[in-house]
């Protein structure tokens, strides 16, 4: 805890991201504080303040992370990222982004599915601009070919099939 919150500190105090830094406080965090007392009135505050840091930090190193071509790094991170914000598009946004820099893009494709049909079922949102051009470059890069079908007024399936296949 002693070491997250001062890597927090020298990280969000400084106007330049901290890589190294960074990927050190990433590899610290371990999911919600104290878990198992998390009925404890001063859990709470704790448990928020160190996930927010996490979120934060992690959002703040992706942008450097893909301009150097880290995208494993990108990719591992936002994998453990997306299990704690099954919602937060942009996580999955750069998780793609990585999957495509990484000729995953089968992976992308499934990544967006997931996260789409998530907000539509428990949110009753479609995906952002951005999360969906993210996908699109995933569908016309790749060989895996996907075609939009509307299966009602509501939703919409996507067919996918690979092309080496076919």
């Amino acid at each position: 805890c002693e070491r997250f919150d001062r890597l927090y500190g020298e990280i969000s105090s400084s106007a330049l991201p901290m890589l190294e830094k960074t990927i050190e406080l990433l590899s610290l965090y371990r999911g919600n504080f104290l878990a198992r007392y998390s009925m404890e009135f001063w859990v709470t505050p704790n448990t928020v303040y160190f996930h927010n840091a996490y979120i934060s930090s992690l959002l703040r190193i992706l942008p450097s992370l893909i301009d150097s071509e880290q995208y494993e790094n990108v990719f591992d991170f936002c994998r453990v990222a997306s299990g704690l914000e099954p919602f937060h598009e942009e996580i999955h946004c750069y998780w793609m982004k990585a999957c495509i820099a990484l000729k995953k893009r089968k992976m992308a494709i499934e990544i967006f599915q997931t996260l789409s049909d998530r907000l539509f079922s428990e949110l009753g949102v479609i995906p952002s601009d951005e999360t969906r051009i993210v996908y699109r470059e995933a569908v016309q890069t790749g060989n895996v070919q996907c075609r939009l079908q509307t299966v009602d007024q509501n939703g919409t399936a996507v067919i996918c099939r690979n092309s080496a296949s076919a």
